[in-house]
């Protein structure tokens, strides 16, 4: 009979067909090299989120789109009341760009606090499947700080962000 072994290795499947003697068994050997093969994570790989910060009542919103790999998800938020949207996507090229933007130049301003919030966020899968959120840049009154990662990697992703989270 034959052994069936199956290398992933970066999205690419080889099959490799092995004769063994005196054996009447199939084995299947999924070997996973691909750090977007991750099984132990399935959360959102993009965010971007939204508040009013602090207003008057009657005016208090919040949104949170979520961009998985296979998936859109958009929580839209006022005074308490909700909906959520969910939209199945294909998306590519993005873990290239996540990991280009880890390594971005991040800056830091003095923001106004209390005032409105807009938080980008990405999550880069590392190879022992823990996971390193990526700052894209935050634009916030909640803490009195703005971060900015200057990298063209973290701009393309939130503009990524911007043209897929509208309501």
């Amino acid at each position: 009979m034959f052994d069936l072994f199956i290398l992933v290795a970066n999205g690419t499947y080889q099959l490799k067909w092995l004769s063994m003697k005196n054996q009447s068994r199939l084995s299947i050997v999924f070997i996973m090299l691909s750090q977007f093969a991750s099984a132990s994570f399935n959360g959102p790989i993009l965010t971007k989120t939204t508040s009013a910060g602090h207003v008057s009542p009657g005016y208090r919103t919040y949104t949170s789109c979520e961009i998985y790999h296979n998936k859109i998800v958009l929580t839209l938020s006022a005074e308490g009341a909700k909906s959520r949207q969910e939209q199945p996507i294909i998306l590519s090229g993005v873990t290239n760009l996540i990991e280009l933007a880890a390594d971005g130049l991040i800056k830091e301003e003095s923001a106004p606090t209390d005032g409105p919030a807009l938080v980008y966020k990405a999550v880069k899968i590392l190879p022992d499947d823990r996971t390193q959120e990526v700052d894209l840049g935050s634009y916030t009154g909640e803490n009195g700080i703005e971060t900015k990662n200057e990298s063209s990697a973290a701009r393309g992703l939130r503009s990524l962000l911007d043209m897929n989270c509208k309501q």
